[in-house]
């Protein structure tokens, strides 16, 4: 109980002690839960090797965990209370916090943000930061942020991205070479055809001419699948890499995606290019494309079907091996290359001599749907 006494023993007309009592066990029981989960946070955010931060309403932090030391160099209690400082981060990035914070605030949602920052020894880390508001009487009153140090993974990736590059010039160099002297070959091979009375040496000649044919095409793969997983997997807007611009006048094309994105290698585009090459020239007949986005338990399906001839059951798999098909046998299965870098999957699901369906699975997390109004 809280009690509350007031003295009325000089006046006439009470002469007493009034009492006014209420009962706060339910209070007294929140503000010990509010300490006892104070006290789990702290603990746990003393103990986290990230590093956690609570920022009032002008970004000061008013609470800082002790791994601030370990990944910046810094004390607590050199931080706590101070303003941001562009000698800690450049300006873009507290302008990159104050743009993250103000969404946050203004759609009561998490945000992330990743930040660069230079640590008390003049070094630099990259932190992803995510950030809770604090909303306190309808206002912004500070946000929780909790930043994990990626710089050594970002380091390994850079990493990557140069030894790719270096890879793919050596590679470019070499098949350009590799592509000249096989011209040179097919070239000298045309010539003694020519020269050759016997007919048996004509066949000779004329097999390894082929022969070098199936090893300019194999050199030509390797130009083509080189580019895979060389960059970051980026967001990409459905609607704005369909190929319409290749589409013949004589067939229709409709793609129902507007404002659908997907998370997707950089040559994501080139799918789809792929299967309009599969639709007009394996579909014997296709005058028709439709492209359309469903979401589903499972994900999002990006569905490519035509009205063409379609697949037989035995090809349904078999289409997406290396080497299988009428042309280069390649087009399907570099197509199946590119979605795998993200975990994106496709099957051929239509119904032979009534149109080929290809159906693209993208996981939950790898696509991102319009807005609503």
């Amino acid at each position: 109980m809280e009690a509350t006494g007031s003295n009325y023993l000089d006046d006439p007309n009470i002469r007493a002690i009034v009492v006014v009592s209420r009962d706060v066990t339910d209070r007294r029981e929140a503000e010990e839960e509010l300490r006892k989960s104070e006290e789990r946070f702290r603990g746990m955010a003393e103990r986290s090797s990230d590093l956690i931060l609570i920022l009032d309403d002008r970004l000061r932090p008013t609470y800082v965990s002790p791994s601030v030391t370990k990944i910046l160099g810094y004390q607590p209690e050199e931080v706590i209370g101070q303003s941001l400082d562009t000698r800690v981060m450049p300006q873009r990035e507290i302008d990159l916090i104050r743009q993250a914070t103000a969404q946050a605030a203004a759609t009561r949602t998490e945000g992330e943000v990743e930040l660069h920052i230079t640590r008390r020894d003049g070094s630099s880390a990259v932190l992803a930061a995510h950030g809770v508001p604090i909303i306190k009487d309808g206002a912004l009153a500070g946000i929780q942020v909790h930043a994990h140090d990626i710089t050594a993974r970002k380091q390994a990736e850079e990493a990557l991205l140069r030894a790719n590059r270096q890879l793919n010039i050596l590679s470019t160099v070499t098949r350009h070479d590799i592509v000249n002297k096989i011209m040179v070959l097919r070239g000298y091979c045309g010539i003694a055809q020519e020269m050759a009375g016997d007919p048996e040496m004509t066949r000779v000649i004329g097999e390894m001419e082929s022969v070098a044919r199936v090893i300019n095409d194999q050199i030509e793969f390797t130009r083509i699948y080189k580019d895979l997983g060389s960059q970051a997997p980026q967001w990409q807007d459905l609607s704005k890499i369909m190929p319409r611009g290749h589409v013949p006048p004589e067939v229709s094309f409709t793609a129902d995606c507007a404002g659908v994105e997907v998370y997707a290698d950089v040559m994501f585009e080139k799918v789809f290019f792929n299967l309009l090459d599969n639709s007009l020239r394996h579909g014997g007949r296709t005058s028709a494309i439709r492209v359309t986005c469903d979401e589903t338990d499972g994900g999002l399906v990006i569905t490519w079907e035509d009205n063409g001839i379609g697949v037989s059951k035995d090809e349904k798999e078999r289409i997406f091996e290396r080497g299988y098909g009428k042309n280069t046998g390649l087009g399907l299965f570099i197509a199946c290359e590119i979605l795998a870098i993200t975990g994106i999957g496709i099957t051929e699901r239509g119904r032979y001599l009534r149109g080929a369906r290809f159906e693209i699975l993208v996981p939950k997390g790898e696509y991102r749907l319009p807005k609503a109004a």
